[in-house]
């Protein structure tokens, strides 16, 4: 399997489907937690999903080899890869609870989803689908951490854990990121998970500590959407690194 960087920036480019259905925060509730959620490494083991901690999804042997040696060109296009499959999933997800998004648009989106998983060789994510709307942010981190379908575990399995952790940091960030845009002045409303994510990774702080960051309360959505989109592209091209000499 080849990649081509170019071919990882086209699929991050694909349409995203701004419109959504989530839960609206209580804002008294934020407000008295505003400590906790803008630390949320220091106060994890309050903050963090019991489907997060408990998830095993992502362990494999110890004995297990990566189907590319570390470093290597081949897996760092895999780990883009797998964090951009972990985004769209998160972003269909969001599409797919709406009624404003066309079938054109949601077609498009599982189509990318199984370009991707395709690519990596691994089983094609479901579309989420909670049992209650209104319950919906929790059911999809639930879903996600249980990975039913096989993509995450499959994942690592074949690449390694990071590859698995990477996807879903994606999903929750892709998710995350159409209620964000609808809710300016407001933290992530993912921000103890991808911030567990992200330090599991080693990401550096500045790829993606200013994602689950306070927005602007006066912030308009096509700004807000316009920074989530340079910064979901930035870390895409810190996971892909240099491109080789041709």
């Amino acid at each position: 399997m080849r990649y081509r960087a170019r071919d990882i920036v086209t699929f991050v480019a694909l349409v995203w489907a701004v419109a959504g259905s989530f839960v609206l925060f209580d804002v008294v509730m934020l407000r008295g937690m505003d400590v906790a959620l803008a630390h949320p490494l220091l106060f994890q083991s309050v903050l963090l999903s019991t489907a997060t901690k408990t998830s095993t999804t992502c362990e494999v042997d110890a004995n297990t080899t990566p189907a590319y040696p570390v470093g290597s060109q081949d897996w760092r296009v895999v780990r883009a890869a797998a964090w951009t499959l972990g985004q769209q999933v998160g972003r269909d997800a969001q599409a797919a609870m709406s009624s404003t998004v066309t079938p054109e648009t949601l077609a498009a989106s599982a189509q990318a989803i199984n370009t991707f998983a395709t690519s990596l060789s691994v089983p094609v994510p479901s579309r989420f689908q909670p049992v209650n709307i209104v319950n919906s942010n929790t059911e999809f981190v639930q879903v996600l951490e249980a990975g039913a379908d096989g993509t995450a575990h499959a994942l690592a399995q074949r690449y390694g854990a990071d590859a698995c952790q990477l996807y879903k940091l994606g999903a929750l960030w892709g998710y995350a990121a159409v209620a964000r845009f609808s809710l300016p002045g407001e933290r992530n409303i993912y921000s103890s998970e991808i911030s567990y994510y992200a330090s599991r990774l080693e990401l550096p702080n500045e790829l993606w500590q200013p994602f689950v960051a306070r927005t602007r309360r006066d912030a308009p959505a096509a700004e807000i959407m316009q920074a989530t989109l340079a910064q979901s592209q930035t870390l895409t091209n810190y996971l892909i690194g240099p491109r080789p000499t041709q």
